[in-house]
């Protein structure tokens, strides 16, 4: 039978204790800096659907066809994203449990990312929707 080995360990020094710190203090505000993110974006977002609609109704209107339609749904899809983002879902969690409270913690985040991921790329595409057809017509 093997002996167990003594392993001699020393406390980090202070410097690593402070940016272990430094790294635990930005993954507790990652939630927090998502939600700005989308704040922004949902702001940009309503700012430039009002102009569209503004100058659209301006011009005389913009014939309603299937391309425009679609870019105005991905438009409202993505500003729903948005505002998903900010929203406080329930999630379940041990609260005497520090594994719990992690796995809750990062499925907050998976869940927020991939919200503000949807809300940029519907986002984008309905720009370039919009940008291609507007080229088109010229």
């Amino acid at each position: 039978m093997t002996e167990a080995k003594e392993i001699k360990s020393k406390k980090p020094s202070k410097d690593a204790q402070e940016w272990f710190e430094h790294l635990r203090e930005i993954d507790r505000k990652t939630p927090e800096r998502l939600e700005d993110a989308a704040k922004f974006l949902s702001t940009m977002i309503a700012i430039s659907l009002s102009i569209f609609l503004a100058v659209n109704e301006v011009g005389g209107g913009l014939v309603i066809d299937w391309p425009v339609r679609i870019s105005l749904i991905a438009w409202i899809l993505s500003l729903l994203s948005a505002f998903l983002v900010l929203f406080p879902f329930r999630y379940k969690c041990i609260s005497t449990s520090v594994e719990s409270i992690k796995k809750m913690h990062s499925r907050v985040l998976r869940t927020k990312w991939i919200l503000l991921i949807a809300s940029s790329a519907l986002f984008f595409t309905a720009l370039v929707i919009l940008t291609a057809l507007l080229f088109c017509r010229l």
